[in-house]
């Protein structure tokens, strides 16, 4: 009989972690969760999570103790605790206390913990390209996980993540388009205070592929890439599908990796399904309030 194995996911009552959590409960996974906020109620319904699946712990990445006992006994951890971009430009000294600090705490206590993989959340930003405190501060833990993993015989995988679109986005430069799709659901006329092109990670797909990793130490059987996206061809498919009037009008979002225009003709189908299926979701939920 085989024992259910236990994965931590730091920032579990997150946006994104929370989409981790569902991916590695639907796998069969032991789920704890690292987080200083409570799991937002509304979250957990859209994303069909009991709340007693879970083991909730409450406390910070930057608090090594906490760390070190959220870490025990797990085989795997997920680590996706981290401040936004936006809160990071604001306050660099809190970016670099959490995403900095307080990642390679995660790290730390997860090698003495004899943790089997480790992946970390990091960010497109860290490419460098435009600069930010934030990507500067994600390349650094990035180069820490390395050394450790190295060092420490530590199986470890990073991912980096562009605008991640899915319910409970709500954070973020890049949160507009979220925002638009859940305008769309219900008929309302949005402005996506964003523009230009740049490459779009699904939450629902990111996160089943981070928690299959996270579970098996390998891909999912469907290799995962990010979709090219041009915001002003999703102002028009969300017009459509909610029968409205979306627009686009802002600052081109940095896109950190180009966006060609072969990318866009590729992935054109596969972008207009992923605002079809989150404007699906936000429909759905709608019906369960």
């Amino acid at each position: 009989m085989s024992v259910r194995q236990r994965i931590l996911v730091t920032g579990g009552a997150g946006f994104l972690g929370s989409w981790i959590v569902r991916g590695l409960l639907r796998g069969g996974a032991g789920v704890r969760s690292l987080d200083g906020r409570s799991p937002d109620p509304g979250m957990l319904r859209a994303l069909s999570i009991g709340y007693d699946d879970v083991e909730w712990i409450g406390g910070t990445v930057e608090d090594t103790a906490c760390v070190a006992a959220a870490v025990e006994g797990c085989d795997a951890v997920i680590h996706a605790a981290a401040v936004d971009l936006p809160t990071s430009e604001a306050d660099p000294r809190r970016c670099l206390s959490v995403n900095g600090i307080g990642s390679m705490n995660v790290f730390a206590a997860s090698a003495d913990a004899g943790v089997q993989r480790l992946l970390f959340v990091s960010s497109a930003a860290a490419s460098g390209q435009p600069p930010s405190v934030y990507g500067a501060v994600k390349l650094v833990a990035e180069r820490a996980l390395e050394r450790v993993a190295q060092d420490r015989f530590l199986q470890a995988r990073i991912v980096r993540p562009f605008v991640i679109l899915g319910v409970g986005r709500v954070a973020g430069i890049s949160a507009g388009l979220t925002a638009a799709c859940q305008a769309a659901a219900r008929g309302d006329d949005f402005l996506i205070p964003i523009s230009g092109r740049s490459w779009v990670d699904p939450a629902g797909d990111l996160a089943a592929e981070i928690a299959t990793w996270g579970r098996t130490g390998t891909p999912a059987a469907k290799r995962y890439r990010s979709i090219a996206a041009d915001f002003h061809d999703a102002a028009v498919v969300l017009s459509q599908l909610g029968n409205c009037r979306i627009r686009c009008d802002g600052e081109p979002l940095p896109a950190f990796v180009p966006v060609g225009d072969a990318d866009i003709r590729r992935d054109e189908q596969a972008f207009a399904r992923a605002l079809a299926e989150c404007v699906g979701h936000f429909r759905e939920i709608a019906t369960l309030v």
